[in-house]
């Protein structure tokens, strides 16, 4: 059953429970109601992930997609992602760029934090920019690195609200075009209930 706001769980109250003067509230109609209030409000979530750090030349200009090396989802599976899931994390890394797809409507928390450190050319700005459906949005995070070798930290955070699927993505660009190293990377997209879907 696909998700219901809060609005809709609310309306349902309103249709299935009026009153019970004539016994209209039924056992069937009481699980339909509950089973729809569980709906709107189980948790779900996606994770993309990379903890070693690996080396990626982040272009000047159009931003590239991050790499990550596993994927993980939550037992309801409201989502996708790109690597495949496998939780815990103990294959074999599978470099590639990462996505994660909403495959239905809701509203998702985004949250991406990375370490990121400089093989050469300090006063470099790395810029994190998060994608959707393969157009940017607004939501975007930089840092500037300063020296060669020290590890600078970036975090980001966005509230997405959708009435369709999409995918997501960290696409990284940077002021000079050098080798870095990319490390414990979380991009993490988890469902929040919300009133009404717009």
């Amino acid at each position: 059953m696909a998700r219901k706001s809060l609005q809709d769980v609310q309306s349902l109250a309103n249709t299935y429970f009026a009153d019970n003067n004539s016994g209209a509230i039924t056992p069937q109609l009481l699980r339909e109601w509950c089973a729809a209030i569980i709906g709107a409000i189980r948790p779900a979530y996606a994770y993309l992930n990379r903890i070693g750090p690996t080396s990626q030349t982040p272009p000047v200009g159009a931003p590239a997609a991050l790499v990550f090396d596993f994927g993980t989802l939550s037992p309801i599976v409201d989502y996708s992602t790109i690597p495949v899931p496998v939780d815990p994390p103990t294959g074999t890394p599978n470099p590639q760029p990462g996505q994660i797809t909403r495959l239905e409507k809701g509203t998702v928390r985004i949250t991406f934090t990375a370490d990121v450190a400089p093989t050469a050319n300090a006063n470099n700005t790395v810029t994190f920019t998060l994608f959707k459906n393969g157009v940017a949005t607004a939501w975007k995070q930089s840092v500037m690195l300063t020296a060669t070798g020290v590890v600078e930290s970036v975090s980001l955070a966005a509230l997405e609200y959708l009435n369709a699927a999409a995918t997501y993505e960290i696409r990284v660009s940077a002021t000079v075009a050098t080798a870095m190293n990319f490390s414990n990377l979380v991009f993490l997209a988890e469902t929040v209930p919300v009133w009404e879907y717009i």
